[in-house]
């Protein structure tokens, strides 16, 4: 309560600078926002509405030229919606670059939250079992949205509100008899608040301050998608806890069946394909094409730990995706499942079962970045750990790849996929690009703010499964960082309105640019696929049922 009444007054505070005093209300703003990140850790765990009504992440990319085409006729024309983000987020974007009138204005709303939770929470208790799980999940937000400055980007303040943000868990935790855990934090805190943002050593501080908070927690207690303190453990996380309800845990028979199935030629009708004829193996479970209008062929290493599938999102569970694909005349046999299923003699739902059953053990979080931020110090290359250090800083890539899984899925809860519009081209121009015609989900959601969206994937193994983008308009990692480093789609010509990847430049360096494809490189892990390969050699018949 003391920590929640620091944060109303600093707030109130905020509310009564002046914007015109730019070194005042930025101060003053910056105040607030590190006592709320002082309490963080419980309002994110106890009262998630409040703490997204006063800290959402910014949906605009945090760019403030994304604001000044808001009110654009372009936009207007393209049906496009703006979400505007709230909080601290809103207040933020006011702040940086420039000072804009009425920077201050979401500030009343965020004390009325407040306020309200102020007369709720009052003589609740917590028990010991419960801030340590609060802690759990306060250091996944650090080590995943702090140190890429995800909910700073524009201040790029993520360090030292990190450092805060352990610093106020600290508080607590030292009341619950956890010395160990009260030592670690206070390590962690002290390093990032001596940060800079630039320069700092992220993996190092992944693979020893927070490494050591994360050794001295309890393992959760409950069934979760993350399921280990550490982010970084090989068995972080269970692909059956992102199944539907109702999914069977699987034996040894149907992973077999499945693994059958996938290189079944009569999946596919006429056209004779199998799933392994787009997904081969002996590619990372991609194919190397690039077949435009076609979209290109992902990988299915790690495919189980998604929410929704395709580049639109539109199948919710692995199931569904087998369901979909089969039906698509431009993937496998253009007939339904059901007809499918008659030819094969065995039931449509087993099809389906059997295949999902075998995607989720292609799941692979052993890489050598994995292995590096577990504390093996000889995994990883200085070039690969200075790429890091690009990658959640100047670089900005950590804004959506996040960590520990790289693709949308936000730490802790790893709940929901997202989608990005990045302004993709039709052809590898650098100069008058023209925007991909692709309209990504909004073909499903019919929501102008969906108009070209398309999921953000996974970077793990992304050195081995070229091409690139949605459309594989792209061969080489060169090419991509090109792409992201001139402002995407705003920045070669292929210019859309409602892009959500930020519209400036980020003018990396030759050195940093190769360190960072070097980094993308240390997060391959391929581990067992050759044996799967020689396994998989030849189409194949599923045993009869």
């Amino acid at each position: 309560m003391a920590q929640l009444d620091t944060l109303r007054l600093s707030l109130g505070s905020l509310s009564e600078v002046s914007a015109t005093d730019t070194v005042a209300v930025r101060a003053a703003f910056t105040r607030a926002r590190i006592a709320y990140k002082r309490v963080e850790w419980w309002l994110a765990y106890a009262a998630p509405p409040v703490a997204a009504a006063l800290n959402a992440q910014d949906l605009e990319g945090g760019d403030d030229e994304a604001d000044d085409m808001a009110d654009s006729a372009e936009v207007a024309a393209a049906g496009v919606i703006f979400v505007e983000p709230v909080g601290f987020q809103a207040v933020e974007l006011r702040l940086y670059p420039t000072v804009l009138p009425g920077a201050t204005d979401p500030v009343g709303a965020m004390l009325a939250a407040v306020d309200r939770l102020r007369v709720s929470t009052f003589g609740t208790g917590w028990s010991r079992g419960a801030i340590l799980e609060a802690a759990r999940q306060e250091l996944a937000r650090v080590e995943a949205i702090g140190l890429a400055n995800g909910d700073s980007r524009a201040a790029h303040a993520g360090l030292h509100e990190s450092s805060a943000a352990l610093g106020g868990l600290r508080r607590v935790v030292a009341l619950v008899a956890a010395p160990a855990l009260d030592s670690a934090l206070g390590a962690a805190a002290a390093t990032l608040a001596s940060a800079n943002d630039t320069t700092f050593d992220r993996l190092r501080f992944l693979s020893h301050e927070a490494r050591a908070v994360a050794r001295a927690l309890p393992p959760p207690s409950g069934p979760g998608f993350w399921r280990t303190t550490s982010l970084f453990d090989t068995a972080a996380f269970d692909p059956w806890a992102f199944a539907s309800a109702d999914a069977p845990q699987p034996d040894a028979a149907e992973v077999a069946l499945g693994q059958s199935l996938f290189t079944d030629t009569r999946l596919g009708g006429r056209s004779g394909r199998a799933c392994a004829t787009c997904h081969q193996p002996s590619r990372a479970f991609t194919d190397g094409q690039a077949i435009h209008p076609v979209r290109n062929t992902p990988t299915l290493l790690n495919a189980a730990l998604e929410h929704d599938l395709f580049m639109d999102l539109r199948a919710p569970t692995l199931e569904a995706q087998v369901r979909d694909v089969v039906a698509n005349p431009r993937e496998m046999a253009g007939e339904p499942l059901d007809s499918v299923a008659a030819r094969l003699q065995m039931p449509a739902d087993r099809i389906q079962r059997a295949l999902a059953a075998y995607i989720r053990t292609l799941v692979r979080l052993d890489s050598r970045f994995d292995r590096a931020a577990r504390g093996d110090s000889t995994a990883i290359s200085a070039t690969e750990r200075r790429g890091f250090t690009v990658f959640m800083g100047k670089g900005q890539c950590g804004f959506c790849h996040m960590l520990p899984l790289f693709n949308s899925l936000a730490a802790p809860a790893f709940d929901r996929s997202e989608v990005e519009v990045l302004g993709v081209p039709r052809t590898a121009d650098t100069a008058y690009a023209v925007p991909d015609t692709d309209p990504g989900r909004y073909a499903v959601t019919h929501d102008g703010r969906d108009l070209h969206a398309f999921r953000t994937p996974s970077l793990r193994n992304i050195a081995v499964t070229a091409p690139y983008m949605h459309n594989g308009v792209y061969r080489t990692l060169d090419q991509v960082i090109d792409f992201y480093d001139r402002g995407g789609g705003e920045g070669i010509g292929a210019r859309l309105p409602n892009q959500t990847l930020p519209l400036k430049r980020l003018r990396l360096s030759a050195e940093e640019k190769r360190a960072l494809i070097a980094f993308l490189g240390a997060l391959t892990d391929t581990s067992g696929i050759a044996a799967i390969a020689s396994r998989n050699a030849a189409p194949s018949r599923a045993p009869e049922p």
